[in-house]
């Protein structure tokens, strides 16, 4: 098989699985967890009440409500008895609180909403001087009338979706903020905004110009992938010590080069790192001239596309 081709079926204990191939080669993999695991799940929204600080670790416990709990790492931290809005950012390892964030992000395909970092930003990957003034123009007409203090991001995605779609896309975004305001208001600690499932992902995340979507009870089995998946979960072998040594895969880029994309960007985040995009609109750990708000300074943009594997690749439930 030629080409890029999303497929996605449904997983065992609720939601969906699905898989990334190109060219008839598997590239990617998405599975919810089961329906009735209570975990916080990556890009969710909680209204969360702050705990204790945690010395020695540079963070602070939150409440999450419903007996879960949340780590907010940083210099600045809010003091115990608070509450604030935090978004999850990682998969919670055994026996640890995952990993949040009180920089909020709402993605979509073409666009990103910015709660509390406002401007109106660009991909630096769209280069081309009359497209950006487009796409500028669209993201002023869209954001008419929000808050002072949403920001809007526009992905590289945005140059192939239609203008109207765009337009849509964002309205979308905006009254999906409206609604966790609402809850907010309405509720005490806990969730007021679920994370996509992974068909959703797929789509935001995967789409691109000629991908074919394939969903079916057997969208995966049909295409084997089953069988692929589980050889990828059996042991490897490694050689004895003073051997040919095999890279295995992780986080990082090839040839020891940083991380880059949405692992890097959250495993930043939860150690206090700065994070800037290079030319290529990557983001990079590490660099020095950024101010904590980077990704909503004018001229930057995001890296768009599925953050390299990593060595809990193929969980059920995590992001492959």
């Amino acid at each position: 098989m030629k080409g890029r081709q999303i497929r996605i079926e449904p997983a065992a204990g609720g939601g969906v699985a699905a898989a990334l191939m190109v060219n008839g080669r598997l590239e990617d993999l998405l599975i919810d967890p089961p329906d009735n695991d209570p975990a916080p799940r990556p890009e969710a929204i909680y209204l969360a009440t702050v705990g204790r600080p945690m010395k020695g670790l540079g963070g602070v416990m939150l409440d999450l409500g419903d007996g879960g709990t949340g780590f907010l790492r940083g210099s600045r931290l809010p003091a115990p008895g608070r509450t604030l809005l935090v978004q999850v950012s990682n998969w919670a390892e055994p026996g640890k609180a995952p990993g949040v964030s009180d920089r909020l992000l709402l993605k979509g395909r073409g666009a990103i909403l910015t709660p509390g970092a406002p401007g109106h930003n660009i991909a630096r990957s769209l280069r081309d001087p009359e497209a950006r003034e487009a796409l500028s123009e669209l993201a002023q007409e869209a954001m008419a009338g929000c808050p002072d203090d949403l920001g809007l991001i526009v992905r590289t995605a945005a140059a192939d979706i239609p203008e109207d779609e765009l337009l849509n896309e964002i309205h979308a975004l905006r009254a999906t903020w409206a609604r966790v305001l609402e809850r907010v208001e309405a509720q005490a600690t806990g969730l007021v905004h679920a994370a996509p499932d992974a068909g959703d992902q797929a789509w935001r995340e995967w789409s691109e110009p000629g991908t074919d979507m394939v969903e079916a009870s057997n969208a995966l089995a049909e295409a084997d992938l089953w069988e692929e998946i589980a050889a990828l979960l059996e042991p490897v072998e490694l050689p004895e010590a003073g051997g040919d040594q095999t890279e295995r895969p992780d986080a990082g880029g090839s040839d020891g080069e940083p991380a880059t994309g949405q692992h890097a960007e959250g495993e930043a985040e939860q150690r206090g790192d700065p994070v800037d995009p290079d030319e290529q609109g990557h983001l990079v750990v590490g660099a020095e001239d950024v101010d904590g708000e980077v990704l909503h300074r004018p001229g930057h943009g995001v890296h768009d596309s599925v953050a390299h594997r990593d060595d809990r690749r193929c969980q059920p439930g995590r992001e492959a």
